[in-house]
């Protein structure tokens, strides 16, 4: 059985604000609600372990037996439309941290709240896509690769890199970033994530990016966009299609529903199918095998014999 303590302070609103969590394991869902007050932030440095005067809080569930959770454990978390507040270093030097689910409720974010997160590869977000969200704040602290999954949408977000280069004696530095994740992390307005531009910056991508890069871009907007994505997907279809095959976070559904649609638009060739089933069947991946044989047979092969309504 999953226990939890945790540490607080009473804020002038009445609502609560997170210090500290114990645990005995390395997820958790913040409860909406404790000692009938709600919370509505996690205070600085919450998972950092440090020191955040831990002598003035109430404590809620006392137990000896659980551990904190910090960035030495943490590795899921799930937010409440509730908290409105993420506090600064609030995950600091989180290694182990993989997933963090948030609401589009979050309005204000401190500093460096991810510094050090290089585990940290999805964020949901619970809401649609075309509502207002934090994201932009967001990812301007996160600049290695990262997916954002909203209710109706998934985006992928490359990472880039800031170098700075001396000019001359004079001991001037000048600021350069590498790679296209910086570009896509523009792609805002009004705090609505802009997917006319997000989907424009694909042909610059092509020229910058490596092909796992690429392959991971378009397997979340070809569904969304397939006009625009569809000669991307004729000329490398074995590539994609195994990328999408080797993606330990899709389910089997999804990852055929991608495929089976690349197969509806026509974009796939049946000997295309013919890899993929040699590719599943080495990849120990039967039910996926299985779905693939049928959709050879039913989408590629001819009919030997035909009956007089064929005519």
């Amino acid at each position: 059985m999953n226990k939890y303590s945790y540490r607080y302070k009473i804020k002038n609103d009445g609502t609560i604000a997170l210090y500290r969590i114990y645990s005995n394991v390395p997820y958790i869902q913040i409860p909406k609600v404790i000692d009938g007050r709600i919370v509505s932030e996690l205070a600085d440095h919450c998972f950092s372990t440090r020191n955040n005067h831990l002598e003035d809080t109430l404590i809620c569930n006392s137990d000896e037996n659980l551990y904190e959770l910090n960035k030495e454990n943490i590795e899921y978390i799930d937010i409440p439309d509730t908290v409105t507040k993420l506090g600064s270093f609030c995950f600091y030097n989180c290694k182990k941290l993989k997933e963090i689910h948030l609401s589009n409720k979050l309005k204000q974010i401190g500093s460096d709240m991810f510094l050090n997160c290089h585990e940290l590869s999805t964020i949901y977000i619970h809401a649609s896509i075309n509502e207002p969200t934090m994201l932009k704040q967001i990812l301007t602290q996160i600049s290695w690769d990262i997916d954002i999954c909203f209710n109706d949408a998934t985006l992928f977000y490359p990472e880039y890199y800031e170098i700075y280069d001396e000019i001359g004696p004079a001991h001037i530095f000048s600021l350069n970033i590498s790679g296209e994740g910086f570009r896509l992390r523009q792609c805002f307005k009004d705090g609505l994530v802009s997917l006319e531009e997000y989907d424009a910056t694909f042909p610059k991508l092509c020229v910058e990016e490596n092909k796992d890069t690429l392959a991971h871009f378009v397997m979340h907007r070809f569904k969304k966009n397939p006009s625009f994505y569809q000669d991307y997907i004729i000329q490398n279809q074995t590539y994609i299609c195994e990328y999408i095959l080797k993606f330990k976070s899709m389910d089997n559904q999804e990852k055929l529903d991608k495929i089976e649609f690349m197969l509806l638009q026509g974009w796939l060739e049946s000997t295309i199918l013919d890899d993929l089933i040699t590719f599943s069947t080495n990849t120990n991946q039967v039910e996926i095998t299985t779905t693939l044989i049928t959709w050879k047979k039913k989408y590629f092969t001819k009919k030997q014999k035909y009956d007089f309504e064929d005519f």
